[in-house]
Parts: C-alpha cells; sequence; structure tokens
C-alpha cells in the first residue's frame, strides 16, 4: 500500500480519546476504528447510532427512551431502536392479575361479582380479585350493630339473610342481602348506605326526635333495594341528599319531610303504597322520575317550588297538598287527586280537581 500522507486519525475503540495519535495510513482511508480528527462517540447500551462516523466527522449517537407506560416488543440492535408499546391499563371493574416486565405487557382480569347467594368476604384492590363465599339465611336472627356478639355472628356464619336490623349501621349490616323485618337506624347516624341488600319486608326507622330537635341524619343511599314492603319514614333529620338507587316498589309511606332538600329524583321508583311527603324541606324542584302510583296523599307544602308536573302518574288516590310555596305559578294535575290544597294567589291550576280548596276555606275538607 502506498503511503502518500501522515493523517491524524483517533484511535476510538470503547473510550473517547482527547488527543490525536498520528497513524500511518492512506488519504482515504483510516484504520478500523479510527477517524481523521476529533473523538469518536463510542455506542453505549442505552444509545442508537443516527449517523454513520465519516473520515472527518464521529458517528451521531441518540438515547434509546422507553416510558414508564411502556414495554419493549422487539430488541434494539446497533442500528436500529427497539419497539415500544404502550401498557394495557385495567378498568374500574378490572384488576391487575399479572404485573408488566421491561418485555411483556400488564394482564387484566375483570372482578368476580358475588351471586344472590355469597357475600364478599375480601373485597377487591387493584391488584387482587373479590372473594366470594356462600352464604345462609337465619331469618330469627336480629343484627344489632351495637353488639360486638352479634356482629361477630353476622361475619363468623356467613349469614346475609336476618330478621331485622338494630342500631344500623355497621361492616356487617353491608353483607346482608335480605331482611325480613324493620331496620332501625342509630341517633347519631349521619350516612345511611344500604349495600347489596335487595329487599327490606318491614319499615326502615330514621326518624329524628322533633322539629324542633332533629337527627343529624344527612346522606341516604338505598343501593341495590328494590322492595320495600313498609314505610320509609326519614322525617325530621337534617339530609341534603337522597339516592333511591333500585328501589322500585314501597308498600307503605315515604316520609322524607323535615329536612334540608332543595333537589329530589325518584329514580326508578314506580309505586308508592301510600304517602309521598316531602313538605318541610327548600324543595326548588323534583323529578318524578318513573313514579305513577301514589295511593293515597302527596304533600308538598313549604317548599320553593314555582312548578310542579305530574305526567308521569297514573294515580294519586287523594289529596294533592301544595301550600306553602308562595312562588307557584304552574300545576298540572292531569285529572288526578281527589283536592288540591294551596294558598298562592298566583296559582293557575291545569287539569286539577274541581275540589280545590286554599287552607283557609272550609277546614273541614281536612286538607293536610
Amino acid at each position: 500500500m502506498k503511503i502518500s500522507k501522515f493523517w491524524s486519525c483517533v484511535n476510538a475503540i470503547g473510550v473517547f480519546q482527547a488527543m490525536a495519535t498520528m497513524i500511518k495510513c492512506t488519504q482515504t482511508a483510516c484504520p478500523p476504528y479510527h477517524y481523521r480528527t476529533g473523538c469518536e462517540q463510542v455506542l453505549s447500551s442505552g444509545e442508537l447510532e443516527a449517523r454513520l462516523p465519516t473520515l472527518s466527522s464521529d458517528r451521531i449517537c441518540i438515547p434509546r427512551i422507553c416510558s414508564i407506560d411502556q414495554y419493549e416488543i422487539r430488541p434494539k440492535t446497533t442500528t436500529t431502536d427497539r419497539q415500544y408499546a404502550t401498557l394495557t391499563v385495567c378498568t374500574t371493574a378490572e384488576f391487575e392479575k399479572h404485573a408488566p416486565t421491561p418485555t411483556t405487557d400488564r394482564q387484566c382480569q375483570s372482578f368476580t361479582t358475588c351471586n344472590d347467594h355469597q357475600v364478599e368476604t375480601h373485597a377487591p384492590t387493584p391488584t387482587t380479585d373479590r372473594q366470594c363465599t356462600n352464604c345462609f339465611p337465619e331469618t330469627d336472627f336480629i343484627l344489632n350493630c351495637a353488639n360486638p356478639s352479634s356482629r361477630s355472628d353476622i361475619s363468623s356464619n356467613h349469614i346475609c339473610d336476618v330478621k331485622s336490623v338494630d342500631n344500623c349501621c355497621c361492616s356487617e349490616f353491608y353483607l346482608l342481602k335480605n331482611i325480613s323485618g324493620n331496620v332501625n337506624i342509630r341517633s347519631d347516624e349521619t350516612m345511611l348506605y344500604f349495600g347489596t341488600i335487595a329487599t327490606v319486608d318491614g319499615h326502615i326507622n330514621g326518624e329524628g326526635f322533633s322539629e324542633d330537635n332533629r337527627g343529624p341524619l344527612q346522606n341516604v343511599n338505598l343501593g341495590q333495594v328494590t322492595h320495600l314492603v313498609g314505610n320509609l319514614n326519614l322525617r325530621f333529620n337534617m339530609i341534603t341528599h337522597v339516592h333511591f338507587g333500585s328501589l322500585m316498589h314501597v308498600g307503605g309511606r315515604v316520609w322524607i319531610s323535615s329536612n334540608s332538600l332543595s333537589y329530589i329524583t325518584m329514580n326508578a321508583i314506580t309505586y308508592i303504597g301510600l304517602d309521598l311527603s316531602l313538605r318541610d324541606n327548600f324543595l326548588t324542584a323534583i323529578d318524578f322520575g318513573a313514579l305513577a302510583h301514589i295511593g293515597r296523599h302527596l304533600l308538598l307544602f313549604n317548599n320553593n317550588l314555582n312548578s310542579i308536573e305530574l305526567g308521569t302518574f297514573t294515580q294519586i288516590g287523594n289529596h294533592i297538598s301544595v301550600r306553602g310555596n308562595s312562588n307557584l305559578e304552574v300545576i298540572n294535575c292531569y285529572d288526578l287527586g281527589s283536592c288540591l290544597c294551596h294558598d298562592s294567589s298566583n296559582l293557575n291550576p291545569v287539569n286539577c280537581p274541581t275540589r280545590y280548596r286554599t287552607i283557609s276555606q272550609e277546614p273541614a275538607l281536612n286538607c293536610p
């Protein structure tokens, strides 16, 4: 090989070299792993070669980057980057069955759902499934949430159906499925939640002390209850929110009078056997939802309503009382009820009973 010139080449095998070493080479080539000027950038395990080196310039390296929400689906080479995919994210109805690795995706699985004859013994977490076990009816058993022994019997014996509940609520209450009698709420309860209970064959008693001495109950969620045979009595409290959940049928009264409601929706309820009383609240609007039947009175007096729409109903058996709503201007009764009781001078009733009176007229009418 003819040596035509000395060139300044850099030996760059695995190191940076600040000083050039004089090496004999041809005009057009340097030895392997050398180039003419500067110091070579040597590829590291976390880099990709974006441009090859030349006789007068270093290679250009860029980092291989994998974010925390990705995993590798194809490994790197010296001239091609890794290929990545986005990690699967489990939904709120799933748990992480297998955690991701740098080269494998996360695996998710739907939570187990306990059936009607099971109770949840371990709640699900983001990385563990719900655990269920068979439960047993004890229709003579009374759960007393103020009695540790009574509570222990529910959880240790996997009891899901009981005769009644006293001093509700407690964690064991949420394990129940059916209650053949009453649910009695303790006097200092602030929140009422019925969890997975489907039926209550008695009454729900959560009444406060009196109009002037109200109970502390503020929020009510009836959860998965579909049928209540007796009354829902929550009057004389400080309730600001009621969620009727799956409730469709109430055999007795719904009394939520003398509370602090400004709005209410009846959700899926279609039938109330006796009265619906929402009197003495701060209601500005009511959504009757699917409600079609009230066996006796509809009591809405002493609120802040300006219009009332009763188009969902097929029956209101007796009085429709709306007195004490000073701004009430519109009510369409759709030919329902036997008597409309009101005291608003601005009210122009439409399709209401011809037998309607203000509260000052004919006390013998016994307007509620």
